[in-house]
């Protein structure tokens, strides 16, 4: 009789009470994270001029003074409304933008190493009250400095909540419900929930109000119902702190943890930590010193920066769609979560569906989008609007896609948590997203052209450059120094069927 499998400390993260404390945490958060990122969507709103007095007017001729009364369409109460930052002047608000998104880069590194020194729990308690803090403080701005400032602070936190929370839920959740929550919890369906607030408030302070005050709610949740991640505790060596937050889940799901079973459990995880003879930590000079894992790292943190353009070069510019930018807003993050939806749906059950060919579809609808675009530009039917603003939106959506294809079980232990960080960094080529519209002042044209090529090249590059992953085994190991050269050892992890 075969010897009965050991239980290790997954198997001890069951479904219960705690996988919906969890899970409001993490939706929570997400919320909080998305609007911070789409909240310039609103509050950098530039309104369209629609004619000087009884005249059609344009937007040059204001900015040369020779429009007498102007009349714009304000759709929401922006910082571009309330403080005159409109037609030319608008782009001083873009680069307001790109200087927030470097608030989220920052945040991101920071974040990622105070998560190792002192806890996941701490750190993401941090980023919370600090993005809380930043979200009200904003509604006391009083100019665009200021307010380009608090932002930034505030880009900081959010920053951290990005590269924290899901790594948090996934240290605390079981596996078997882990890809269902990370679906179900997403960017996508919060979008659409900001937009309905976007409407309902139609003024930047009060927006910002409003996500300030349900961003209170997640720091209570983690402050009095959610205890440190186990597996940090033990990675630290804290074994009776370890023990008491998995007693603390057991007690919220209203089950008894056996203590005998928990000993055997801890030890075991003990063992094997003291029985490795992996390298404890790993940076990236590890990586890059094996052409297999620095390859595929350099493309995919190049067609991560490319996605990050295009998807958020549109959504940082909406307003200058054809309709109504909540409905824009609102229809992005339907088709975001439509999108999610089917992948999760076909990919495990078509086995020809892996990593790159998902990549692939999602890239080629973005190209297909952005031809009908570059089409309806040239041929300046004024009938095809529309039809571009929807296929812009439908661009922005389908690249979005692209950050969940990221075939993270090639990188998985040892150096899992660096390469999750280092994607979060490379994300933020959202610092020179609100900027790829100035290239229309050469040519209208030009903006579109740039995000056609940036989608062809990383197509490319994601095809010859990155392996399949669907079906492959994790790696556990670093390469190993042989004859012929560095190779992988042979494998002794699980085969995922992620």
């Amino acid at each position: 009789m075969a010897e009965p499998t050991k239980r290790r400390l997954d198997d001890l993260l069951i479904p219960g009470r705690f996988l919906n404390v969890a899970a409001l945490l993490l939706e929570f958060s997400v919320f909080s994270q998305a609007a911070f990122m789409y909240y310039m969507m609103y509050a950098g709103a530039a309104p369209k001029l629609q004619n000087c007095g009884n005249e059609v007017g344009t937007c040059s001729q204001f900015d040369a003074g020779n429009c007498s009364e102007p009349h714009f369409n304000v759709q929401f109460n922006s910082i571009n409304v309330e403080w005159g930052y409109v037609c030319g002047l608008s782009r001083i608000v873009k680069k307001s933008i790109s200087y927030q998104m470097v608030g989220v880069l920052v945040g991101t590194v920071v974040f990622g190493q105070l998560a190792e020194d002192l806890g996941r729990k701490i750190a993401l308690l941090m980023a919370m009250v600090g993005s809380t803090i930043m979200f009200f403080a904003t509604a006391f701005t009083f100019d665009l400095t200021s307010f380009t400032l608090i932002r930034t602070i505030g880009g900081f936190f959010s920053g951290g909540q990005i590269v924290l929370a899901l790594v948090f839920m996934l240290e605390t959740t079981p596996k078997s419900m882990r890809m269902w929550i990370s679906l179900c919890i997403s960017w996508s369906p919060n979008i659409i929930i900001f937009s309905a607030l976007a409407y309902w408030t139609q003024s930047w302070q009060q927006l910002t109000l409003v996500v300030g005050i349900i961003s209170v709610i997640p720091i209570l949740i983690l402050l009095f119902l959610v205890p440190e991640s186990p597996r940090w505790l033990l990675q630290k060596g804290r074994l009776g702190d370890a023990k008491n937050a998995l007693n603390w889940i057991y007690k919220l799901n209203k089950k008894v943890l056996d203590p005998a079973t928990l000993e055997e459990v801890l030890n075991l995880e003990i063992q094997a930590r003291q029985s490795s003879t992996k390298k404890s930590s790993y940076t990236l000079l590890d990586v890059f010193k094996h052409r297999s894992l620095a390859v595929p790292m350099i493309v995919l943190c190049t067609t991560i920066m490319f996605t990050a353009i295009n998807s958020y070069g549109i959504i940082f510019n909406i307003e200058e769609l054809s309709g109504v930018i909540y409905v824009n807003a609102a229809l992005n993050g339907i088709l975001r979560y439509s999108f999610n939806i089917m992948f999760a749906i076909l990919e495990p059950r078509i086995p020809s569906m892996g990593r790159k060919n998902m990549h692939t579809f999602s890239v080629s609808v973005v190209l297909v989008a952005l031809a009908v675009v570059i089409y309806g530009q040239f041929s300046e039917i004024a009938t095809l609007k529309p039809i571009i603003s929807f296929f812009l939106v439908l661009a922005a959506s389908m690249a979005s896609q692209q950050y969940q294809l990221r075939p993270m079980n090639y990188y998985l232990h040892p150096f899992e948590q660096l390469v999750i960080h280092w994607f979060s960094i490379v994300i933020t080529g959202v610092i020179g997203a609100p900027l790829i519209f100035f290239l229309a002042d050469i040519s209208p044209h030009l903006p579109f052209l740039m995000m056609f090529t940036l989608g062809i090249l990383q197509l490319i590059l994601f095809q010859v450059f990155v392996p399949e992953t669907k079906g492959q085994a994790m790696q556990e190991h670093m390469p190993v120094k042989t004859n012929q050269g560095y190779m992988l050892p042979p494998e002794q992890g699980l085969v995922t069927k992620m």
